[in-house]
């Protein structure tokens, strides 16, 4: 059985620490704790993954909103049989970051329809969930 004044105290300090997704889903977990008969530890560990998860993914979404892309573009959705001048695994390993962490600079040339902007945009999304912040620019606003 919960005692009333303990939870009462604890929900407003999640709410003081800002832990919402615990908070938010704090009764679910204890009935799931008493159902499974899982330790205390057990029901902590299981609601901090599960915050940390939820934060990373409002991070995420919240770096994408800021990073200005003109639409949400994936390397898996574009056509690499269509335009073969690009290859496929180089992406891939670009997908990884280094070139980030080597401060190496990628730089799409080509004529209109050939998938600049779209490389442009799934690297950067890429890069955005591996931790970092992009803003997206197109070339001729960096020119006027």
């Amino acid at each position: 059985m919960i005692d009333i004044e303990t939870y009462n105290c604890l929900i407003k300090a999640l709410t003081a620490l800002k832990l919402s997704y615990i908070r938010e889903n704090l009764d679910d977990y204890l009935k799931l704790a008493e159902a499974k008969n899982l330790s205390h530890l057990e029901v902590l560990f299981g609601l901090m993954q599960k915050e940390l998860k939820e934060r990373k993914q409002k991070r995420i979404q919240k770096r994408l909103k800021a990073a200005g892309f003109p639409q949400q573009k994936s390397l898996e959705a574009f056509d690499f049989n269509f335009q073969t001048s690009v290859k496929k695994q180089k992406l891939i390993n670009l997908a990884e970051g280094r070139w980030i962490e080597t401060k190496t600079n990628i730089i799409f040339l080509g004529p209109p329809g050939t998938g600049k902007t779209h490389l442009s945009i799934a690297l950067g999304i890429e890069a955005i969930k591996r931790g970092y912040k992009v803003y997206f620019i197109p070339v001729q606003e960096l020119v006027d």
